[in-house]
């Protein structure tokens, strides 16, 4: 190759290129030659409706006490459930104060200012105007057992102690209002608690989720004092967060017997058993797999809210209290479908990631929980029908395994 030029150099390439491609255009006779080896250009995708199997509903799961958010709905009420109010008792406040951070010593508080309640306000109805959190005085023994009827009497004029006005244009945020000292005459001798309520005040139909303590939101309680440093008023401040948050509501109508319920407070999840063919889970690749779920009845809950479902698959079967595989917290969002309070249009549940992790894991049961999301946090739910009378269908999109000839 050195004494060749550079002319002679890409003759040589040229002659070389041809006589591959005269190469592969002959009959070669070797296994695996097209078209009997290479699949077709396009590809088929096959759409397939079919019923659920069995399925059945189990109460219970999440109360509002345990849940992320609590749900205030004004009165009357809203579509199918009535009125919610919020219950709040915070931890006990402290009889003494540090006057300095570097004291040592804790000096008594020689007189109490006033109060302050803040609240995170999660959501509301955008279209409502006009609305105002009533904060009231609430008995220091209120516990997680209490119940809408009981609390009922609290909720009046003469136990209003502060309100909260939310802007129009305010769809999140913390708020908060100051409330005197007299408000709470009895809180020393009720070993430092105070509990409070908190009611939706709106000229209309309206609705306010506000914070929880489980979900790190929950509600804080001001206490502004001064105290006496060798002869000097100081003022001070000590604050507690919520030790109880949930919210009271009546109960709903009860549904018929037989017809499946998700959501409400305490909270109801459906098992449902799904009869998908073999041939779909095991050997083909699934594009979308879509739970169809036809409401019997207006879904429940504050007027104009929503309410989201999301579908579980289980490690194993073991009816209610099956493990579920969790969802991502990114991904909760797409995989959840979403029922509009007052309507009976149909809910789209994504169930795409559940049947591939069954095609993954062929070991796991054909078995999935449906739940609300955020679980308890709020009344509403959608109620549909049985095995008995099918009202949900599975969608699934897939393309079918290629069947090579020969």
């Amino acid at each position: 190759m050195r004494g060749l030029t550079a002319k002679r150099v890409r003759r040589l390439a040229v002659a070389l290129t041809g006589a591959a491609l005269l190469g592969c255009g002959q009959d070669v006779t070797a296994p695996g030659v097209c078209p009997e080896f290479c699949p077709p250009v396009g590809v088929q995708v096959v759409d397939s409706i079919m019923p659920t199997a069995a399925d059945s509903t189990f109460d219970g799961y999440v109360s509002s006490y345990a849940a992320s958010a609590l749900e205030l709905i004004a009165a009357p009420g809203g579509f199918g459930v009535g009125p919610s109010r919020g219950v709040i008792r915070f931890f006990a406040l402290r009889d003494s104060l540090r006057v300095n951070a570097i004291d040592t010593v804790l000096a008594p508080i020689a007189s109490t200012d006033s109060f302050a309640v803040q609240v995170d306000v999660l959501r509301r109805r955008a279209d409502a105007k006009g609305i105002r959190l009533g904060i009231y005085r609430l008995p220091t023994t209120v516990d997680s057992t209490a119940t809408y009827a009981q609390l009922e009497p609290y909720f009046q004029d003469s136990t209003l102690i502060g309100t909260i006005a939310l802007d129009d244009t305010l769809q999140n945020g913390l708020v908060s209002t100051s409330i005197p000292a007299s408000a709470f005459p009895g809180w020393p001798a009720d070993s430092f608690v105070v509990a409070v309520g908190v009611a939706v005040l709106s000229p209309d139909s309206a609705w306010v989720n506000i914070g929880a303590v489980e979900a790190g939101s929950g509600a804080q309680l001001s206490l502004y004092v001064h105290q006496d440093s060798s002869g000097t008023s100081v003022p001070r401040q000590d604050s507690r967060l919520s030790g109880l948050d949930m919210f009271v509501a009546p109960p709903p109508v009860v549904p018929p017997a037989g017809v499946l319920a998700v959501g409400g407070s305490p909270s109801s999840r459906v098992l449902m058993h799904l009869d998908v063919p073999s041939a779909i889970v095991d050997s083909s690749s699934v594009v979308r797999a879509t739970l169809l779920l036809v409401p019997s009845e207006p879904v429940i809950g504050g007027s104009q809210d929503t309410v989201a479902v999301i579908a579980h698959a289980l490690t194993a079967d073991f009816g209610p209290k099956s493990p579920l595989i969790l969802v991502p917290a990114d991904s909760i969002a797409l995989r959840a479908g979403n029922a509009l309070v007052g309507t009976r249009d149909t809910v789209r549940v994504d169930l795409t990631d559940v049947l591939r992790v069954w095609h993954t894991h062929p070991e796991l049961p054909h078995t999935i929980i449906l739940r609300a999301t955020p679980e308890g946090a709020t009344g509403a739910a959608v109620r549909f029908g049985t095995s008995a009378a099918p009202s949900a269908k599975l969608e699934v999109t897939y393309i079918p395994p290629y069947k090579f000839r020969g």
